[in-house]
């Protein structure tokens, strides 16, 4: 008798673990990207903080990362994952809208850590790849520019 509830609770654990790693490997295939964005958003917040702190005097916050990166982060997999969602129903595969995707968000990334290495370490080879990113943006019509900082010489 003591066994049932036992029992119970392993089946309703097998199922649920079932169900998430079914979900975790249909999105497989886009492993590669979110590993990605996750490593450029990690050098991104570094490289932040370091221009934070040298440049603009600013402590370490954790809320900032509570309430800037960490949605940023979620929202782009997000995004990513809903795209993959949007090419695999539709049978989409003449341009995979996940790629896609995933290299806008990587070369928006790659803008914003260009640009505070640029700041930090007043190169311009940075802000010469910063400039480049922002001028490729601009041809496919997408506006990227840096809204809050101001270029100090």
């Amino acid at each position: 008798m003591n066994d049932i509830p036992t029992d119970w609770l392993k089946i309703a654990w097998s199922a649920i673990s079932g169900v998430f790693m079914t979900i975790l490997g249909y999105f497989i295939p886009i492993q590669n990207i979110v590993l990605l964005l996750i490593l450029f958003f990690a050098i991104n917040t570094i490289f932040g903080y370091l221009k934070a702190h040298k440049i603009d005097k600013e402590k370490f916050s954790q809320k900032k990362i509570w309430n800037t990166t960490i949605p940023r982060l979620g929202g782009s997999i997000l995004i990513v994952m809903m795209s993959f969602l949007w090419d695999d129903v539709h049978g989409q595969s003449t341009v995979a809208t996940y790629n896609a995707v995933g290299w806008f968000l990587s070369g928006i990334l790659l803008f914003k850590t260009a640009l505070n290495l640029y700041y930090l370490t007043k190169w311009n080879a940075f802000k010469d790849l910063a400039n480049y990113f922002g001028r490729r943006s601009s041809e496919s019509g997408i506006e990227v520019t840096e809204q809050s900082q101001t270029e100090k010489a």
